[in-house]
């Protein structure tokens, strides 16, 4: 009888071990590698071009820019209370020693989607495009905010896709474009870039070079969703005293 008591305390205590780490491997699971929150009114009159955008349209970031670069699956929440479930492609590695990811939602993952993140030491750039919605990650001397793009609110390029409309090709096909490129067959673009006091002033330190290399990562992004056997590649950079209008549309 001692026998039976103790093997059926045995078998209790296995069962529990069992449920506590069934519940601790679920919870780590959902855990999310990025947190959002609606930001306060004191940070918004702080910031200059997120206090410009409707109440709704822009969320603030806490993320670990070192952490998330380091992934090759994330969990993204988003402002509808989903959560976007990425896994990464091998990163590639810019000049300055940024990561730039490519994620695509897995095929049993509750929310389609895909993102393009660049990821710096001091921030985050990206578009993240999902059947609910266009968004754009961006970081600057205020903070890291997600923006969405299709709020009818918005003024935005037209020439931007809408909330799933880009087919945002599977970045394996730049495989193909970097061996032609070896080969002296793909045709590069090289491209300088200058940017404005204003510019270096809304994202200072290491941020400017994230930030421009993630418009250069965007435009091949773009060459390989249309299909074009074409590489942009980033020369050089520096800051110029031209002084713009501020308007991104003229």
């Amino acid at each position: 009888q001692t026998s039976a008591v103790v093997a059926r305390r045995l078998i209790g205590s296995i069962i529990a071990v069992v449920m506590v780490c069934g519940l601790w491997a679920s919870t780590a699971a959902q855990a999310a590698d990025w947190q959002l929150s609606v930001p306060s009114a004191a940070k918004l009159r702080a910031a200059d071009h997120p206090a410009t955008l409707p109440p709704g349209a822009v969320f603030q970031v806490d993320v670990d820019p070192g952490a998330l670069s380091r992934l090759s699956r994330a969990a993204l929440p988003l402002p509808d209370g989903s959560v976007l479930e990425l896994d990464f492609l091998p990163a590639a590695k810019t000049a300055s020693g940024d990561r730039i990811l490519h994620g695509h939602a897995g095929p049993d993952a509750q929310v389609s989607g895909h993102a393009l993140l660049t990821i710096g030491k001091a921030g985050v750039f990206g578009r993240i495009g999902t059947p609910a919605g266009l968004f754009m990650v961006q970081t600057d001397v205020h903070g890291t905010w997600l923006i969405r793009l299709d709020d009818p609110r918005l003024q935005v390029d037209p020439e931007c896709p809408g909330p799933h409309g880009s087919s945002f090709a599977h970045p394996s096909q730049h495989v193909s474009a970097q061996a032609g490129k070896a080969r002296g067959e793909t045709p590069v673009v090289d491209v300088m870039v200058l940017y404005t006091t204003d510019m270096q002033a809304r994202y200072p330190g290491s941020l400017i070079d994230t930030r421009i290399n993630h418009l250069i990562a965007i435009a091949n992004q773009a060459m390989v969703d249309s299909q074009a056997d074409v590489q942009v590649r980033l020369v050089h950079h520096e800051l110029t005293a031209y002084q713009g209008s501020g308007n991104i549309f003229e």
